[in-house]
């Protein structure tokens, strides 16, 4: 018999595909821890239960743990035991404490009550008995201690059953209770019956700790803690002859399920779980080493996809046994990130970024110098090349062989119809050809010097070329291909961004990924237009990039999704793996596929690899969630989920939707709208939502599950509920405004009444203002009119005067001239004189004459008349005028010339232009201005 430990066994690694090839570590099925942080719980789970829904019951150190897959919430007993077993049946919860049995029921407002089954029950049936498992027959319910059965039935009624004997597993098979006992072997009970017997073989059991006991093709498999497992038939017992026997005998066998798809879950205290299909070979042995929290498995349960719980002595797992994948993972770190892998017939090469990796026997073994890392491994002419950091290799014989002339780069591909590869590197294209030799004529190609990660011909001599982190180049080859002679750079013809591009030749058609979907060359216009036709294929998964692709099919990573398509059958689902269920392995931009078989394929992770079961996923993905709403809260009050005339109060006005979906959902979007408010569905992964300040009116809340590609839409949840209208617009509200609008209208009219009567008199009391205004305005007119005849008058009056004072002016001037003329006439004839006395009295006469200011002063008299204020006017501005400079004034303002004005003045022309000049000074005027015109203005 062989001891290895689990972790040394050879596991074969695609069973009948690939028979020669093994693993030292196993390939193990996607694993959830939830610690007890996350469900905030005690550390030990020694129930687990599944309701229709699929809703998660534990039971719990510290209480009812419950997991609808959005939320965890714990219930607590009534004297807050801890909780030992827990079933459920019908939507009903039971569960078994210390000196306590009893059952939670959902209310009408979602939360789970308890109610006790065990309060009536003398307390000596009850003293010291803890209730480790439940079991349904028809209508009644078995809770069992070590002691003895208490049965329930519909009517509540409680009974003991059991013989002197400390029972231990048990299980119900048609309509039969089984139960193991120390002493005596395994009892059994009909359903009608209620009463013990001792089933016929079974006392080989009598010092067995009976822990599981199942009926498998009409025997039943009994299994012990610490001695294994036997079957138990008509024909009597015998030992299960299987290897893994000898392991649940070491590291003892505490639980047992068998799933629906046949395949049998042993659950151990000491090694985690043994996972076997339905012909008793091993597939998986989970433990602490392979993702498990703990080794010590408690209790186990399963869903109607066999998907697995188990409750571990620390923690809570979820075990997706249905998903299409298993895991290897090298733990010791040795491996690293894969980047490719490589698998003909029985050898298996992992590219990692610490070298090139194979398996021998149950070890993995690094290819000696092959240290670096590694971005591709082809199989090429028979060989297995490796693309290195340092350059192109050859494996023989798990050694290393450099080819010459080479540095690091990426994939080696095949030129179309010919014997020639080229690959991408660090400095440009490199042309490999096979030599007669066997060896490889390496050649760098001139003209292109960009690094360059993906190669892809359109035609043996045009190549499209894009660089690890910018550009996008098409490039024409010469025939020999070791030249490029025509480059075009594509980056900006169509392309979103030129920055991470790659690029596919996809059934003859070039084409690339961009965030809006798939766009294709369009060789006709020399462009990039959208791929219509695979864009409508891939749905929402059109943001997406390839990563295998062959004439029949396609591998695709998505945002949230590894996809496969079917090319040759157009109306097959596209299949998705969600990449939760990669564990956050997946090197995103870098993830690669490979082909095995048809229906296995390698994907590279993080610490190792994935198997991808084609088969499987279609049957994966045709889970159909129904989305529920758990839960909701009005301003943090629960409402009844069944209510169907919710009104809430416009000042509540905070409502919150809980909801969740039949089945634990890791792979699907909920979308929900709010009817009337929301004008589209909004995607989530999360619960709650929560609705505030809405606005008065009817809504209805409605939740559905996209099980998009494979099925239609979910059925909606929906919830209808009201916002009343706040106070100020409630119906009592409404018809105060009605009469206060009706009082307001009224009041409106016979203000307008009122108004118009105003108005009107208003109107009158204007007409006759404005009648007065005329008249006063005529009046006034009149008065100006008169006003102005008079003025007019007034200055033709002082024009009159003016041109009298100028007269008079003149005259004076004109009578002293002609004085002064007789006077020189006198003097030129001063000999005709002969009386001295007369002449000198005469000339006397004369120049008194001459300079008599009595006609001046009747000027000025006369003068001031008519220009009453100038002189006051004028010494009011410039108080430092004498007399004389008013005189000059006044004839300069009467517009004399200085001719006219110096025998007025009985001074020469010169002393008259003297005056003036300081007369200019004294009023302080400027060069520029007019002497005159500044008189005027007096």
């Amino acid at each position: 018999m062989d001891k290895k430990t689990p972790y040394s066994i050879f596991v074969i690694f695609i069973l009948v595909s690939i028979p020669c090839l093994f693993f030292g570590q196993q390939l193990t099925p996607y694993v959830e821890n939830y610690s007890k942080e996350v469900y905030k719980g005690g550390n030990q789970n020694w129930g687990i239960s599944l309701d229709s829904n699929n809703f998660l019951y534990v039971a719990n150190n510290n209480g009812l743990v419950v997991y609808d897959g959005m939320q965890w919430k714990m219930y607590y007993m009534p004297n807050r035991t801890i909780v030992r077993s827990v079933a459920v049946k019908d939507g009903v919860v039971y569960v078994g404490s210390y000196e306590e049995f009893g059952y939670f029921k959902y209310n009408s407002e979602g939360i789970l009550t308890y109610t006790s089954l065990s309060k009536d029950l003398p307390n000596s049936e009850l003293t010291n008995q803890e209730f480790w498992e439940i079991r349904f027959l028809g209508d009644q319910v078995f809770f069992k201690s070590f002691s003895k059965f208490f049965i329930t039935d519909k009517q509540a009624k409680v009974f003991s059953l059991g013989r002197n004997a400390t029972l231990t597993g048990s299980n119900i098979f048609d309509d039969t209770v089984y139960a193991g006992a120390l002493g005596i072997g395994i009892y059994y009970t009909k359903a009608v019956e209620n009463n013990f017997r001792v089933l016929a073989h079974s006392t080989f059991f009598r010092d067995k700790n009976v822990v599981v006991i199942q009926q498998i093709n009409n025997q039943l498999l009994v299994g012990t803690a610490s001695e294994g497992c036997y079957w138990l038939s008509e024909n009597g017992v015998r030992e299960w002859q299987n290897p893994v026997n000898e392991w649940l005998k070491k590291y003892q066998l505490n639980n047992m399920s068998v799933l629906p798809n046949g395949d049998w879950v042993f659950g151990t205290i000491l090694n985690g779980i043994y996972v076997l299909d339905n012909q008793e070979k091993l597939k998986y042995n989970l433990n602490k080493k392979a993702g498990l929290q703990n080794n010590t498995v408690l209790s186990q349960a399963f869903d109607d996809a066999g998907r697995l719980w188990l409750g571990l002595d620390n923690g809570i797992d979820f075990v997706g046994l249905d998903a299409p994948l298993a895991i290897y993972t090298e733990k010791s770190g040795l491996l690293g990130t894969v980047y490719s892998i490589s698998q003909k017939k029985d050898k298996m090469f992992l590219g990692s970024n610490k070298g090139v990796f194979y398996f021998e026997k149950d070890s993995l073994n690094l290819v000696p110098h092959s240290q670096g890392h590694v971005w591709e491994i082809d199989y090429v002419e028979g060989k297995t090349l490796v693309s290195h950091n340092r350059g192109v290799m050859e494996i023989q014989n798990n050694q290393i062989k450099e080819i010459p002339n080479t540095i690091g780069g990426w994939k080696i591909n095949k030129v179309p119809d010919q014997l020639a590869y080229i690959q991408g590197m660090y400095n440009g294209l490199t042309l490999f050809r096979p030599s007669s030799s066997g060896s490889w004529d390496v050649k760098k190609i001139t003209g292109f010097n960009n690094p360059i990660k993906y190669v892809v011909f359109e035609n043996p001599t045009k190549v499209w070329a894009v660089h690890p982190y910018k550009g996008v180049y098409s490039l024409q080859l010469n025939k020999a291909l070791d030249s490029v002679i025509g480059i075009v750079d594509y980056a900006r013809k169509g392309l979103e961004s030129e920055y991470k591009a790659s690029v596919f030749n996809l059934s003859n058609q070039i084409v690339f990924p961009s965030e809006k979907g798939w766009l294709v060359f369009d060789r006709f216009n020399d462009t990039i237009v959208p791929f219509e036709n695979l864009n409508k294929r891939l749905g929402n998964f059109k943001n997406s990039t390839i990563i295998y692709q062959d004439n029949r099919q396609i591998w695709l990573d998505s945002k949230n999704h590894i996809l496969y398509v079917d090319l040759k059958n157009p109306k097959s689902p596209v299949l998705e793996i969600p990449d939760v269920y990669f564990s956050s392995r997946l090197v995103k931009d870098n993830i690669k596929i490979y082909k095995s078989t048809d229906s296995k394929w390698f994907i590279t992770l993080d610490d190792g690899f994935g198997i991808i079961d084609l088969n499987q996923i279609l049957k994966f993905q045709k889970k159909v969630y129904k989305p529920i709403i758990t839960g909701i809260k009005v301003n943090n009050k629960n409402v009844k989920l069944t209510e169907t005339n919710l009104q809430i109060d416009y000042k509540e006005n905070n409502i919150i939707f809980e909801f969740t979906a039949s089945g634990i959902n890791k792979d699907k979007p909920y979308l929900y709208r709010l009817k009337e408010y929301d004008s589209q569905w909004i995607e989530t992964n999360y619960s709650p939502v929560n609705y505030k300040k809405l606005p008065a009116g009817n809504y209805v809340f409605e939740l559905k599950i996209d099980n998009t590609p494979n099925s239609n839409e979910s059925e909606n949840a929906t919830f209808s509920f009201i916002v009343l209208p706040p106070w100020y617009w409630s119906n009592w509200a409404k018809l105060a405004y009605v009469i206060l609008v009706l009082s307001i209208l009224y009041a409106v009219y016979q203000y307008h009444l009122f108004s118009i009567r105003k108005q009107q008199a208003r109107l009158r009391k204007k007409h006759i203002s404005e009648q007065r205004k005329i008249i006063q305005n005529k009046k006034v007119e009149l008065e100006k009119q008169l006003t102005q005849i008079k003025t007019r008058q007034i200055e033709g009056e002082l024009e009159h005067k003016n041109k009298e004072l100028a007269n008079s002016a003149m005259s004076i001037i004109k009578n002293k001239e002609l004085l002064k003329k007789i006077k020189s006439e006198i003097q030129a004839r001063k000999e005709q004189f002969t009386d001295q006395y007369n002449y000198n009295k005469l000339l006397r006469l004369i120049d008194k004459s001459i300079e008599s200011d009595e006609e001046n002063i009747v000027f000025e008299t006369n003068f001031n008349a008519v220009h009453e204020s100038f002189h006051q006017k004028l010494l009011q501005s410039n108080p430092e005028l004498t007399p004389k400079d008013l005189k000059l004034c006044a004839f300069m303002r009467m517009n004399l010339s200085n001719k006219e004005i110096a025998p007025l003045m009985n001074i020469t022309f010169r002393g008259v232009e003297i005056h003036r000049y300081r007369l200019r000074k004294k009023l302080k005027l400027g060069r520029n201005e007019d002497l005159t015109k500044y008189l005027l203005q007096y």
